[in-house]
């Protein structure tokens, strides 16, 4: 898609001087595209994608209230590579990273306005082969005024790896990562329930589980510490994969297929979206139920518990 002339504002939402907006995908329903686009003027940042939309009296019909925003000219055509969710390494992984295919096809040298939140996304875009002189930084609390924007859809709206977003990962797998091992490795969160970044979905008893996965010859790695060379390695490496739910598990892209892969999930928010993910990237998969603090599920990312003696009759009979 092209336009000239627009802001960009919050995820990756376009709006033109004509006041028509339109987001990175086309909807295959108008159901679909109601629900999508009738959620722009919550009062959630989860659902409203930090545009500025404030509801009117009519669906889909909002108005732009950026009055805490800082305003950005850019006075060339750039593309734009956001997509939703843009400040979530997950949601960068399968829904940004693979804009890269298209980017390639393009043939030209334009800069790129992109959100990099993390070191790690940077050094994604470098490795594939985006020129660091390229990137733009896209922060979500400014409007960019774009004289012409060049946006590629996304590919994976519904987390089904196509076969040309499997073999843009491969590529980088082959290039960058290792040949696989008899390697179990489990995806903790405990640090990283410390940092800034952190929610409140943490597991509460992890503790009793760490010494029972040691029997099993388990390694404890806390992903995060990693940079996007090491994490490419790390889960290429993988034979057994154990993670309590977390956007680090994104990184299964990277995995051999045939890799076995536990997720304990707490929430039911997702559970398909990583189903279809570890499904389409070809993975030995089985979900572990854990047991929230709330089974309000209004409320996103809870504390959890584990019930850790089911849990190893259930990993011991899956491997």
């Amino acid at each position: 898609m092209v336009r000239n002339d627009v802001a960009l504002s919050g995820y990756r939402t376009l709006i033109g001087a004509d006041g028509e907006y339109n987001l990175d995908e086309a909807f295959t329903s108008k159901e679909i595209e109601a629900i999508e686009i009738g959620r722009l003027g919550h009062p959630e940042q989860f659902r409203n994608e930090l545009i500025g939309f404030r509801d009117t009296s009519e669906p889909g019909v909002y108005r732009l209230d950026a009055s805490a925003k800082k305003f950005v000219t850019i006075d060339e055509t750039v593309i734009c590579l956001s997509s939703n969710e843009a400040p979530n390494y997950g949601a960068f992984l399968f829904r940004i990273f693979p804009k890269i295919i298209e980017i390639a096809r393009l043939q030209v040298n334009l800069r790129i306005l992109v959100p990099m939140y993390f070191p790690t996304l940077r050094q994604y875009l470098l490795m594939a082969g985006i020129s660091e002189h390229r990137l733009i930084p896209q922060y979500l609390d400014h409007v960019y005024l774009i004289k012409r924007a060049l946006v590629p859809s996304i590919r994976n709206r519904d987390v089904w790896l196509d076969d040309e977003t499997l073999a843009f990962y491969d590529q980088l797998r082959l290039r960058h990562g290792s040949a696989q091992r008899d390697r179990k490795i489990y995806l903790s969160r405990r640090d990283f329930a410390k940092g800034p970044g952190a929610n409140g979905r943490v597991m509460v008893n992890e503790g009793d589980l760490l010494p029972r996965l040691a029997e099993r010859e388990f390694e404890v790695v806390e992903p995060q510490h990693f940079n996007a060379f090491e994490q490419i390695r790390l889960f290429s490496s993988a034979s057994v994969l154990l993670s309590a739910s977390g956007s680090a598990f994104f990184n299964v892209v990277f995995c051999y297929p045939g890799t076995k892969m536990v997720d304990i999930e707490s929430e039911p928010h997702w559970v398909h979206g990583h189903a279809r993910l570890f499904s389409s990237r070809g993975l030995e998969y089985g979900f572990f139920e854990g047991v929230p603090s709330s089974y309000e599920f209004s409320k996103h990312h809870v504390p959890f518990t584990v019930d850790v003696d089911a849990l190893m009759r259930r990993l011991d009979s899956f491997l």
